[in-house]
This record gives structure tokens, sequence and C-alpha cells, in this order.
């Protein structure tokens, strides 16, 4: 339908690992486009996500929804999941704000098991994005989220907010990388004076994520 979707910066000739490192958008939307409808939405319904496309969505929209644009909703809990998903080698769990109910007592009135664990993604493909996202954070677009002595996976990433264009900057992530113990996804929202343009999420949403994740291992070890 002649929709152009293009990277800010020629890549040349990469692999999926340099893809994610350097947010190839071309890179994903032929995947996106090779998965078709179909496996594109059941894997993100496989992952906890809904994405508006059918058996009739045209390729720009396929190819959109591929890089988290058009036709893709999500909140931080889902995208910290997705990242407790690959931390666990691939093994998704709902996620469970309460485990119990309990009265004044102590009694416990009403209790919500945790679901068993089921694996949407291969510990190969697990094992392939976890490199990727170590490399990301090493030396890449989220190095500012590197955690010494634990290092972090993970990626940055820029989504539109609404109408207005106003974005929202992200770095999501897990650590530490032998052995997670966190998952976390930072947001950071343009504010409505505008003044905040031009987020980008290696910049100010990756730091922050390093100071969350510090704070929290470091309170894990004590």
């Amino acid at each position: 339908d002649g929709t152009e979707i293009k990277c800010l910066t020629e890549h040349g000739q990469i692999d999926l690992k340099d893809a994610i490192n350097k947010s190839c958008k071309m890179t994903f939307v032929q995947l996106g486009l090779r998965l078709g409808n179909a496996k594109l939405a059941e894997y993100a319904s496989k992952l906890g996500f809904i994405i508006n496309i059918n058996g009739s969505s045209p390729p720009a929209l396929i190819g959109n929804a591929s890089i988290g644009q058009e036709g893709v909703l999500v909140s931080p809990m889902q995208i910290a999941n997705l990242y407790a998903t690959l931390a666990r080698n691939g093994l998704y769990l709902p996620t469970r704000l309460v485990s119990e109910i309990r009265n004044h007592q102590g009694d416990i009135i009403q209790d919500y098991p945790r679901q068993a664990p089921e694996r949407v993604i291969s510990q190969e493909t697990s094992r392939i994005l976890k490199e990727a996202l170590t490399r990301t954070a090493q030396n890449g677009a989220g190095r500012l989220a590197w955690i010494e002595n634990y290092g972090t996976a993970g990626k940055t990433g820029t989504a539109q907010a609404n109408e207005a264009k106003k974005v929202i900057a992200w770095f999501a992530g897990y650590t530490p990388v032998d052995n997670p113990r966190l998952a976390v996804a930072v947001m950071v929202e343009e504010n409505r004076a505008g003044n905040q343009t031009g987020l980008r999420g290696g910049d100010i949403a990756a730091p922050i994520f390093k100071e969350i994740g510090k704070r929290m291992l470091d309170l894990l070890a004590s």
C-alpha cells in the first residue's frame, strides 16, 4: 500500500543479535512478515499480549505491529513479565499481584495459587535472545543500565503514547545475568509541556533501571 518503514541509519548486513543491539526496524518487520498474521498473534497471546491484527490485516499493519507500534498496547507489567519469561529460559508465568487474603486473625480466606509455568519460547531461542540482550546492555544502547558485579540483560525502546505524538522512553530487562532475580521495566513519559522532547530510553530510562536494580540486589544480598 506504499507504506515505508525504515531505520534512521543504515546498518548494512547484520545478524539478529546486532539487529537487537542496534534496534534495526527492518529486521523485525521482515521477521513479522515471515511469521505472518496468525503466528504473530499466537505468540503475542502466549506472552500475555493482545495485538490488533487478524487474517485480513495488510502488510503495513503487520510490519508496524512487529516493531511494537500500530495495533500494540502494553503495560510496564507486561513488559517486565516478558523479560522474566526470558530470564526463566522461555517459561511463562502470568503476573500475580496478590497471593492470598487474610482476615484480622491471620486466617487465609482467599488463596490465589500461582499457575504452573508454560513453555512459550524454546530454550535455544531464549539463549540467543539473552546473549543479544546482554550485549546490548554491556556494550550497546543500554550500557547505562549495566550493573557492575551483577550484569544486565535488556533493551531500550521508544513508544508513541497518543495522537499528540508524546513519546515514552523505555528500558526493560533483568538482572543478574547469571541466576536472574529481578525483572524491571522503566517507563519515562514526555511531559505535557513538551520540554522533554527527544527522549531516548538509553539516556534517561537505562540509568533508572541501574539504580533500581542495584538497590534491590543490595537489599536481597543483605
